[in-house]
């Protein structure tokens, strides 16, 4: 099958109507998607930063017609082949989980202060492995917007709620803020850091999720005591991270991002080590 110059060759990974194919050229992948509105959203991103691309964020064709095409099911977009993701190369990131900060860190602060975007979905299955050149990288724009101060987590549908919630959201503060994509990285770097038995409260988000599982105050312990067993330094993280309002309408300075990526440098983690 082809679309645009790629032939697909088999599909790497599936779930509700996304697709990641592999093609006869081995360097690079499809992403395809049923949900065309979604794949706008994507590609608005992608072309709005396809010039100057946030650092750290997935390499595209060099050609603008390689990159992205439309069929009667849905539409694609070209990108360069990595090694994974952190969700399935985990034992490789446990050992670099401050690397993992400090290059979505500097994504982060271009895609904050550069685009003025926050991303929506900072997770392990979007921050993917390049082994050979050891970088993180951060895919996946569709749900990148705009702050929404008066937008409030808890007037969500359970999916959307619980879903967020697992990443780092809170039930009584805004959805769509800066703030949220700092903690979602957080949550990344605790659950590389403790021991995997003990995150478990994904689990019973994903039951929330579909309307089961434990009460909405039993889930926000168990969360809580799960964070509490991460790395002091990124324990820190989040005690630093807490000067972001959740209201905010602008992001934080450039400075901010660069005092929050020192914390995972060597010196300052043997710091935070010996406290």
């Amino acid at each position: 099958m082809a679309y645009g110059p790629w032939i697909v060759t088999g599909t790497i990974y599936k779930r509700e109507g996304t697709y990641i194919y592999a093609t006869s050229d081995i360097s690079y992948v499809l992403k395809f998607m049923t949900n065309k509105v979604q794949l706008l959203d994507e590609m608005r991103t992608l072309l709005l930063t396809y010039n100057n691309r946030p650092r750290y964020s997935v390499a595209l064709p060099k050609e603008l017609y390689d990159l992205y095409g439309q069929t009667s099911e849905g539409g694609w977009y070209a990108m360069k082949r990595y090694n994974g993701c952190v969700d399935r190369n985990s034992v490789y990131c446990r050992s670099r989980w401050r690397l993992v900060a400090q290059h979505c860190l500097q994504f982060l602060q271009d895609f904050h202060t550069i685009y003025r975007l926050i991303h929506m979905d900072i997770k392990r299955a979007n921050i993917l492995v390049d082994n050979y050149t050891k970088e993180f990288l951060v895919t996946d724009y569709e749900l990148a917007d705009t702050p929404e101060p008066s937008e409030l987590l808890r007037s969500k549908t359970d999916d959307y709620k619980w879903y967020y919630f697992m990443h780092g959201a809170e039930l009584d503060q805004p959805l769509i803020a800066w703030r949220l994509d700092l903690v979602a990285l957080g949550y990344v770097l605790a659950s590389l850091t403790v021991p995997e038995e003990t995150w478990t409260f994904e689990a019973d988000c994903e039951l929330k999720r579909a309307g089961s599982g434990i009460t909405e105050e039993e889930l926000v312990d168990k969360r809580a005591t799960a964070l509490a067993k991460a790395d002091s330094v990124v324990l820190a993280y989040f005690e630093r991270i807490k000067e972001v309002a959740w209201d905010s309408k602008e992001p934080p300075s450039r400075a901010f991002y660069k005092e929050l990526e020192a914390l995972f440098t060597k010196k300052y983690s043997t710091l935070y080590s010996l406290m």
